[in-house]
Order: structure tokens, then C-alpha cells, then sequence
């Protein structure tokens, strides 16, 4: 695995990003892994990282909604990918009676590609995305805890070439409050299973299609 960037903010800081927006915190309190964790407390708190453009790009990261209040129907995005100024990928939270993440891409149509939306507890979850930019035939794969939700194939993606992404409190529908947690953001250009790496500071069993992970 070719990793591009890893960080679980594990210095205590934000001095592994290229940058940050806002007010984020890194904290003892906060952490999801390891000892610390990012916590995000108003729209545009943010940190940021630049990369040589790529054409696959796997991202895993760990968030926590537990501390966040949401209404049905509000969504907040927490992973922002750019090209350029230009934004081609998300990963969001949404709520309806409970929690749930979704994925979407920028195809070269400049339309909008989705997942269905899968839920979560208020607890700590892992998301890991695979996207594939290619001509005709890239694609999205979204997997929560380890587990593939869904692969959305066959969109055309052949001019997007991702060089950077965000991390936080991004983007709002309606009007979520309180404190969204996030941690231990990997990505890489090849497409391998990156996995919930460092273990979670305590034991967690998810029970979901009858299976259950527990580690």
C-alpha cells in the first residue's frame, strides 16, 4: 500500500496537515483512537491537506456523532476531496431517526453521484471510500466498520484527479449543533484496504447484517 497521508493526532496538534480553518481541537478528551482526536464545534472549522494529484484515492477516517444534535433531514459534511478549487467528492452525515453516512463524486459532467445513506450508532464508526478516476468506468465504494455498503460503478470521472482534502465541520443542511468527533485520517493511490488501524481505546461490537465485528 502506497499511503499518501496519515495522521491521528497522535502529536497532540494539527502540525502533520498543511493547515487548518476555524477553531479546531485536538484533545485528549476527543480521541476515537490512540490518545487524541479532532474535535469540530462550528461550520468551517476545518484542517486541510495538500498531495500530488492522483486518480485513486482510498480515505479512511473514524468520527463519532455522539455529541451532535441533529434533526431529521440535516446533513453534515465531514470529508471534503478537491481537484484543484474544484470539489469532487464528500462523505456526510445525515440524520433521520438515527445516524447515517453517505459518499458522493463529482462526475465530468459536473453531476452529482450518490450512495444510498447507511446507518450508524452514536458511537465510533470507521468509513472507508475507494474512488477510482477514470474515463467511463471510475467508481465509489463505501464501506463502514470493514463492512462494503455499496459500490457505485460505471461514472464517468476521467478529468478529475484529486491534490487535497478537508477535515471537519465543512457544510451544513439545516441547522446540526454541539461537537462532531473525528480521528485518524489514511489515504492511499492504490486502492488497498487501509482498515480501522490503530485499536479503539475500548471494545466495540457492531451487530449488522448478522454479523458481528467486534475489535
Amino acid at each position: 500500500m502506497t499511503t499518501i497521508f496519515s495522521d491521528g493526532f497522535e502529536s497532540g496538534d494539527v502540525s502533520a496537515w498543511t493547515g487548518q480553518n476555524g477553531t479546531p481541537v485536538v484533545s485528549g478528551d476527543s480521541k476515537l483512537v490512540g490518545a487524541y482526536g479532532l474535535e469540530v464545534d462550528a461550520v468551517d472549522d476545518y484542517v486541510y491537506q495538500a498531495f500530488t494529484e492522483v486518480t485513486r484515492l482510498r480515505v479512511r477516517v473514524w468520527i463519532d456523532p455522539h455529541s451532535f444534535t441533529m434533526a431529521a433531514g440535516e446533513k453534515a459534511h465531514f470529508l471534503f476531496i478537491y481537484d484543484g478549487a474544484v470539489l469532487v467528492g464528500y462523505v456526510r452525515l445525515q440524520f433521520t431517526t438515527v445516524y447515517r453516512l453517505d459518499v458522493g463524486v463529482l462526475d465530468d459532467a459536473s453531476a452529482w453521484k450518490g450512495t444510498a445513506a447507511y446507518t450508524i450508532t452514536d458511537g465510533p464508526h470507521w468509513a472507508e471510500v475507494d474512488f477510482s478516476f477514470a474515463n467511463t468506468v471510475g467508481s465509489m465504494t463505501l464501506y463502514i466498520d470493514g463492512i462494503l455498503e455499496q459500490m457505485y460503478s460505471s461514472i464517468d470521472l476521467g478529468t478529475r484527479a484529486p491534490d487535497s482534502v478537508r477535515l471537519g465541520w465543512l457544510q451544513a443542511v439545516g441547522s446540526p449543533s454541539g461537537t462532531l468527533y473525528l480521528d485518524h485520517l489514511e489515504m492511499n493511490d492504490d486502492g488497498d484496504t487501509i482498515g480501522p488501524g490503530i485499536t479503539p481505546p475500548m471494545a466495540m461490537c457492531h451487530y449488522r447484517r448478522r454479523r458481528s465485528l467486534c475489535f
